[in-house]
């Protein structure tokens, strides 16, 4: 059986963070010329942007970058518009989460990350746009995410001085609001003041927040502003203001300046933090980026490293889980698979309940285990 539904037309968005972001957009067409070979494909977003040219290789009828996103009905149909980025509303959302983009683009300029170089500088969605779009949606989805390119830059271009704590301050006081996420933080941009929130009923009890490294050499060659001990910080601090809040981060493994001593500080650091969900990737070069020459050569031992991090990751995640056995939380149902109604609770647990639950529900479940990463309610 296909992994896509049959369609005359299909959209490809694409990523390009990653190496393996690039190939899994290749595979997508390929597989998708495979099942409907009559179908058309327009492929958009930041390959698109990037590297126009490679994806037109591909045969493909649309090539549409991310600039011109918000164009693309406009765009297939042959038809004259100009919309910017923030014109598109969004009514449905499959998962039963609603996500709400506020920010695009960086002003940083990590030595790993070409996103600048794809979006461009930093650009801020009015407040006001974004409070009556949070508003519209809550009327209809239990959570509202807040999310970004760097959620933490909001506002910052702007001339109302916004950021991004009025901004939460502003969704949090809408009534049909019933909870509200924020997607990753750079803390070093977001401060403290923001923690303050873990104090609100509707404010989950969860920060995302892109570590990358626990090592200050690392983080220098990185051209992160942020420091292990600030980052230590932040998380002690959060932490003291609600015991139980879910710290989720994302690490690099086989940086270039990352040699032994450097990767056991990450592998301390990581489970000095304790987050309760830990993604991991590989260092890619990437092209514009002042590491995009590099050539990776102990892929082995990169290898070695990736497993020890997962190894310890998963630990402090099953620790994390199992300290609200026999509590009760909230979960939004998203999904109904192999019996079971699955979700995600305020504080980003994704648990398994063993009833017919209506997706896009709020209903109260109560932790009764973890097997091997998987977490059971009632």
């Amino acid at each position: 059986m296909s992994v896509y539904d049959k369609a005359d037309l299909y959209v490809v968005n694409t990523c390009s963070v990653t190496a393996r972001a690039d190939k899994k957009a290749r595979e997508a067409v390929r597989a998708i010329k495979k099942e409907s070979p009559a179908a058309k494909i327009a492929v958009i977003g930041c390959l698109a942007q990037l590297d126009g040219e490679r994806v037109k290789s591909w045969g493909v009828d649309w090539v549409i970058g991310q600039d011109d996103k918000a164009n693309i009905a406009h765009i297939i149909c042959g038809a004259d518009a100009k919309q910017d980025i923030w014109s598109l509303g969004i009514n449905d959302f499959s998962i039963h989460r609603a996500f709400v983009k506020v920010q695009d683009g960086c002003d940083n300029r990590c030595s790993f990350c070409k996103i600048p170089h794809i979006r461009g500088a930093s650009q801020s969605r009015p407040l006001e746009d974004i409070v009556a779009e949070v508003r519209r949606l809550s009327e209809k989805y239990r959570e509202i995410v807040l999310c970004a390119v760097n959620l933490a830059l909001y506002g910052r271009d702007l001339k109302n001085s916004e950021d991004i704590y009025l901004l939460v301050d502003a969704a949090l006081k809408i009534k049909t609001m019933s909870r509200l996420r924020l997607s990753s933080l750079e803390t070093i941009f977001v401060g403290e003041r923001i923690l303050e929130f873990l104090n609100h009923p509707k404010f989950c009890s969860h920060l995302h927040i892109p570590f990358q490294s626990g090592d200050d050499d690392v983080l220098t060659a990185m051209n992160k502003r942020e420091r292990a001990q600030g980052y230590l910080d932040f998380v002690a601090q959060a932490r003291r203001i609600d015991p139980d809040v879910a710290i989720s981060a994302d690490f690099i493994v086989g940086f270039p300046a990352e040699g032994e001593k450097e990767f056991k500080n990450t592998l301390n650091f990581l489970r000095e933090v304790n987050p309760m969900r830990t993604h991991i990737f590989t260092f890619s070069p990437r092209e514009n980026t002042p590491l995009s020459g590099v050539k990776i050569k102990d892929k082995a031992l990169i290898k070695k490293r990736f497993d020890l991090l997962q190894a310890a990751a998963q630990v402090c995640a099953d620790n994390y889980a199992k300290r609200f056995i026999g509590r009760s939380l909230s979960m939004v149902t998203e999904e109904k698979k192999n019996g079971f109604s699955c979700g995600y609770t305020e504080n980003y647990l994704r648990v398994k309940v063993k009833k017919d639950l209506p997706p896009g529900s709020l209903v109260s479940v109560t932790i009764d285990k973890v097997v091997k990463g998987d977490i059971y309610a009632v």
